[in-house]
């Protein structure tokens, strides 16, 4: 016998539910990836060091291996966050310098804008500390 019973809340639950089911998954997923790419970053990183030990400071290819360990550590950075994520733990909040991410950030940006695409940077900040 139909009782009349409003279920919309029963259906909305359900669907958040689901949702939360899917992000979770996801989330084990991408740390699980975080941790391949972890595995196979780590001897790169470590190669790396080791071909520079003999080089000269000034050597051009101590020069590009340095940006190749410089994009090692951004790539570290990033499977941090990756994880922080996948875990869903509360993200640490630490100091940081926001001027050196500027200028990175700058330069990944001019290599994917048009040359006739000016630039122009001026950062004129006392302290560029924030806690993030």
């Amino acid at each position: 016998m139909p009782s009349g019973e409003d279920i919309t809340d029963k259906k909305r639950l359900k669907s958040q539910l689901r949702q939360a089911q899917k992000l979770e998954a996801i989330g084990t997923l991408a740390g699980g990836i975080a941790h391949d790419f972890n595995n196979i970053l780590t001897p790169i990183m470590v190669q790396t060091e080791l071909a520079m030990f003999n080089l000269e400071k000034e050597d051009r290819t101590r020069l590009n291996l340095q940006e190749v360990l410089k994009a090692g550590h951004r790539a570290k950075n990033l499977i941090k966050q990756i994880l922080t994520f996948s875990r869903q733990t509360e993200p640490q909040r630490v100091p940081l310098q926001l001027s050196p991410i500027v200028k990175e950030v700058l330069e990944l940006l001019r290599s994917s804008l048009a040359t006739t695409i000016e630039i122009r940077k001026e950062l004129k900040a006392d302290s560029d500390r924030v806690l993030a």
